[in-house]
């Protein structure tokens, strides 16, 4: 993840399964070295941390998704929660999303990146085909 320092939404990749952490934080790139090491000692987020014991380091991508202002993190932390439990899927959830809460957070996030190729959206596709949900 590239040095930033404003605050942001981040995200934590599981290459393997498509699944990711989403995360809130006024220095991401900071927090996102925190989980890393929260994770080599064991001591981070349960889900997260079974996944990671289970697909490795290396398995793991460390992304931002959005510079935000302060207050309007959690708002855009829900929305991109919610974005990727109906896309992948998330090691966090929310309950709360609405098309009216949907509009009101695309217009304050500022995005890093554009939005994802056709292409990526098909490998991301190919690569949660026949996935099997547990009731972990």
């Amino acid at each position: 993840m590239e040095m930033n320092k404003k605050p942001g939404i981040y995200q934590i990749f599981n290459t393997v399964t498509g699944q990711c952490y989403i995360g809130q934080s006024s220095s991401p790139t900071r927090r996102c070295s925190q989980h890393r090491k929260l994770l080599t000692q064991g001591k981070d987020v349960k889900i997260l941390q079974a996944a990671y014991r289970l697909h490795g380091v290396d398995s793991f991508e460390y992304r931002l998704i959005c510079n935000v202002e302060l207050q309007h993190l959690s708002e855009c932390e829900n929305y991109w929660i919610s974005y990727w439990d109906q896309n992948g899927g998330t090691y966090n959830s929310i309950k709360n999303n609405t098309k009216k809460h949907k509009a009101k957070v695309e217009r304050i996030i500022e995005p890093i990146s554009r939005p994802f190729s056709k292409s990526h959206k098909d490998k991301l596709s190919d690569a949660l085909q026949g996935r099997i949900f547990s009731e972990e």
